[in-house]
């Protein structure tokens, strides 16, 4: 599985970041997995960090997975405009919410097109999302152009 990289027990960052991934897959095939029976997990949720300030947490950041509706929400409750992020190959955005950063990285055509070059690449078996319903609109057409 090529997600979850960062989790609430983690500081924020992508879902699946793209040199993460690759570095999954290598050490796959080093530890004599065939490439052809690597099926790569595919994240098609974006994940939002915030701080969380209840008893259970304490005071840490936590993560919370999100659709791609949810995430045009927010961009557009807090002004945000998301940014290219080359090292994670994908988009994010953050804004001050108090005086306290929230992030969110997200997960759309563009960073899926990036995956899709990984399975490619290494010429695995093929992809798992994980989980549909929650992608970017333009996830199928990504998707379908890369079939052909």
């Amino acid at each position: 599985m090529t997600y979850d990289q960062h989790t609430r027990r983690t500081p924020p960052g992508p879902v699946a970041g793209i040199e993460w991934m690759q570095k999954v897959i290598e050490y796959l095939i080093a530890e004599g997995v065939p490439a052809h029976k690597i099926s790569m997990g595919i994240p098609s949720y974006s994940v939002h960090w915030y701080a969380d300030y209840s008893e259970e947490r304490g005071g840490f950041t936590t993560g919370r997975q999100l659709g791609y509706n949810w995430v045009q929400h927010l961009l557009g409750q807090h002004g945000a405009k998301p940014e290219w992020n080359e090292k994670a190959g994908c988009n994010y955005a953050f804004w001050d919410n108090g005086g306290v950063f929230e992030y969110l990285f997200i997960e759309d055509g563009q960073s899926l097109r990036l995956k899709l070059d990984l399975l490619k690449k290494y010429q695995l078996r093929g992809i798992s999302v994980w989980v549909l319903g929650r992608e970017a609109p333009d996830f199928w057409t990504v998707l379908g152009n890369a079939r052909r």
